[in-house]
């Protein structure tokens, strides 16, 4: 059997990165007791690696399964709905791919070449298990590209209230706060008019800086939402999911059409998934109590007030609410 062979036929090989010029592809191996733990695909160590040129790639022709998404602006939650969905034994969890993110990165990344990544990436581990794929909040731009080349596929679009999300940033110390200027850099690029805004980023504050990101993402949510695939999306605030998880779950089964049984939701409700840190697997309420004691202070408790109230004066000019409406249901 050819490598190529090999690749096509194997669900443990997977893309991980493009070249910048678009025209090689890195597929790794992975153990398949290593690809089933919990965790980011991009932090998980690969057995072997292979390059092929996007030629081969798109000739490939992998057995895929029914594939679904979860989206997000980013400290939502999201890791948590992916680890609660992928419980059960018929649904398969990719998290956050490198190879999105890599996609991303290009200037003007080829439509079929993203839809043979999602097809290498659906490619069912065992007949009739459904594929659940969660990327970093990184490659948002594809999305359009994503649901293009999968009309029918229906997508959770997650998000939080810009409080929650910029005491995430907060808690991480200064990696977060330069983690939230690239943020709002990224989605500028796309997802906002950024030209206002141009020469007054160097005197704004690390906080103002990323809740602007933040309000640009919730932007360019709703106008997915509104758009031609926006019949295939439903929105999910990450606070709906703690207060009402028994909920959230059905309705996201229900709309992703993962056929877990209502039994099995109200067993993963009670489970282990929600008792720990979806991320590290700590015990989550111990971690709440130390991310809160982290995060709040009066002089952060104020500016992020400062800043909410800035940026839902943005939000209203722009005759967007938010945070965004939830439309799971």
């Amino acid at each position: 059997m050819s490598i190529l062979q090999e690749i096509e036929k194997s669900p443990y090989w997977l893309p991980n990165r493009i070249d910048q010029a678009g025209q090689r592809i890195q597929f790794v191996r992975y153990d398949e007791a290593i690809l089933e733990q919990p965790g980011f695909l991009a932090n998980k160590q690969w057995q072997a690696e292979q390059v092929i040129s996007v030629d081969d790639l798109l000739r490939l022709r992998p057995q895929t399964g029914e594939v679904r998404f979860i989206f997000h602006t980013g400290f939502c939650r999201s890791t948590l709905l992916h680890s609660a969905l992928t419980e059960p034994d018929n649904i398969t969890g990719i998290n956050e791919p490198e190879i999105l993110n890599s996609l991303a990165r290009l200037r003007s990344p080829n439509p079929r070449v993203i839809e043979a990544v999602i097809r290498k990436l659906s490619h069912s581990r065992e007949m009739g298990r459904a594929v659940l794929i969660k990327p970093s909040n990184f490659p948002n731009r594809l999305i359009p590209m994503i649901t293009q080349a999968r009309p029918d596929t229906p997508a959770v679009l997650m998000t939080n209230s810009l409080k929650e999300f910029l005491l995430a940033i907060v808690r991480k110390g200064y990696l977060g706060r330069q983690w939230g200027r690239q943020y709002y850099l990224e989605a500028a690029n796309y997802a906002g008019n950024a030209a206002g805004f141009k020469d007054h980023i160097p005197g704004m504050t690390d906080l103002q800086v990323a809740a602007l990101g933040w309000l640009f993402m919730q932007s360019w949510f709703s106008s997915l939402l509104e758009g031609p695939s926006g019949q295939s999306l439903r929105l999910l605030r990450s606070e709906y999911l703690d207060k009402n998880r028994k909920k959230a779950l059905l309705a996201a089964n229900r709309h992703l059409g993962l056929q877990i049984a209502n039994e099995q939701i109200a067993e993963i409700v009670k489970g282990g998934v929600f008792e720990q840190d979806a991320k590290t697997g700590e015990d989550y309420q111990s971690k709440s109590q130390r991310d809160a004691k982290r995060s709040h202070s009066a002089v952060v408790d104020e500016e992020i007030a400062e800043v909410g109230k800035w940026i839902s004066e943005l939000a209203r000019v722009s005759q967007l609410k938010v945070p965004l409406k939830q439309s799971l249901t």
